[in-house]
């Protein structure tokens, strides 16, 4: 048997048409299925912290702003990701300034100008446009709606 019948075969590489099978889904990990942001063990956040909600808000606000995640391509939700861990370094940055008074030291001044440069980069890879879902009705949609009955409510009010 030649080798690339064997890779063609293979439960990990998958048909060659890209799709992936049913088995393999189901074996996919929590973050790959979009479950959680992190994989469990290892001491990361518990997920019902202020930070972990907060770290979620900002990943699907990127993701948002790109046309929703199934607009999105999987290096483009890693580089998401990555600006909201940076986004949200950025805050707590800020969060400490303001404790403080609003007194930066040069060393925290000078990490939060490294941190907000590798924010921009980040955005710049993914485009620092926003992409809005097309929201549009479809013809159907509009003249159903235009040319609808008027429901009980409208009928009683016309009276």
């Amino acid at each position: 048997m030649s080798r690339n019948a064997t890779a063609a075969r293979s439960p990990v590489s998958g048909p060659a048409n890209g799709a992936v099978p049913a088995k393999l889904k189901a074996q996919r990990s929590r973050v790959t299925n979009g479950r959680t942001l992190f994989i469990k063990g290892g001491g990361g956040p518990v997920e019902t912290t202020a930070w972990h909600r907060r770290l979620k808000d900002l990943f699907q606000d990127h993701v948002a702003d790109l046309g929703g995640i199934e607009h999105c391509s999987t290096a483009e939700q890693s580089l998401c990701r990555r600006a909201a861990n940076l986004e949200l370094q950025l805050e707590l940055i800020e969060r400490f300034w303001a404790g403080n008074g609003g007194q930066a030291s040069e060393r925290t001044l000078h990490l939060y100008q490294r941190v907000t440069s590798s924010l921009r980069r980040v955005l710049e890879s993914l485009g620092l446009q926003r992409r809005q879902k097309d929201v549009t009705p479809t013809l159907k949609e509009y003249l159903d709606a235009k040319y609808s009955e008027p429901d009980d409510g409208d009928a009683e009010a016309a009276e």
